[in-house]
């Protein structure tokens, strides 16, 4: 789930992100990002070769794990699902043309966010919980539950080598449920600083209809890690 942003202006409905802040890790993710897309990444259907034999297609793999923690710190549940690339449906507020954007050079990656959406964060916000960069000053931070302690990273040895990992967490302010989950990325102008906020919405890159809702309780730590690797 991620929250329906506001892209390019807040006049439109779809999910809504977080800023990185400027660094090279912002520029590793979403290069990253786009050389998968282009090589096909995202899919897995199969080709072939000129030779007519069929090979597997470049993949993404977008590993979720949200952890669920009490108010003592007690871990009270801990659920585990991948998640889907949001291709062309949305047009230009998706992840296929930011990916195409940002990869031919018509457009730099800015900042990212990951959102969780459900009972457990308040209907004032649109039922939303968002994790920000902390640099991020979006005109739609909502605090509760909005946080800005999302950090981003792209590691280059032990188990997460070569993986852009995502981490953040929100306080759940109801008893109640997360249906959906999603992470975005800002399609800013060419000129714009890498990996800094350029003032617009955010693309959605993935999201994730949950098959089975994940039940919180009020005041419950929302602990989520997504881990974007590619074969």
């Amino acid at each position: 789930m991620l929250r329906w942003r506001r892209f390019h202006g807040e006049g439109e409905t779809h999910m809504t992100g977080k800023r990185l802040v400027l660094s090279g890790v912002a520029l590793a993710a979403a290069v990253g990002l786009t050389i998968a897309a282009a090589l096909g990444a995202f899919a897995s259907s199969g080709r072939t070769s000129a030779a007519g034999a069929g090979v597997d297609g470049v993949q993404v793999h977008g590993h979720w794990t949200v952890v669920v923690r009490s108010t003592s710190g007690k871990v009270v549940g801990r659920y585990r699902f991948h998640n889907d690339f949001v291709g062309a449906a949305l047009g230009t507020s998706g992840g296929a043309d930011a990916l195409a954007e940002i990869l031919s050079g018509g457009a730099a990656p800015g900042a990212w966010d990951l959102s969780i959406q459900g009972s457990a964060c308040p209907a004032s916000n649109g039922n939303f919980c968002q994790m920000f960069m902390p640099a991020a000053s979006p005109s739609f931070f909502a605090s509760p539950p909005d946080t800005k302690n999302l950090t981003v990273t792209a590691p280059t040895s032990g188990t997460d080598a070569f993986t852009i990992v995502l981490q953040g967490d929100v306080t759940a302010t109801s008893d109640g449920d997360i249906t959906r989950v999603g992470s975005g990325l800002q399609k800013c102008p060419s000129s714009a600083a890498v990996g800094g906020d350029c003032g617009i919405g955010y693309n959605e890159i993935t999201d994730r209809t949950l098959a089975s809702p994940i039940p919180v309780s009020s005041g419950q730590d929302i602990s989520v890690t997504v881990k974007l690797s590619f074969s």
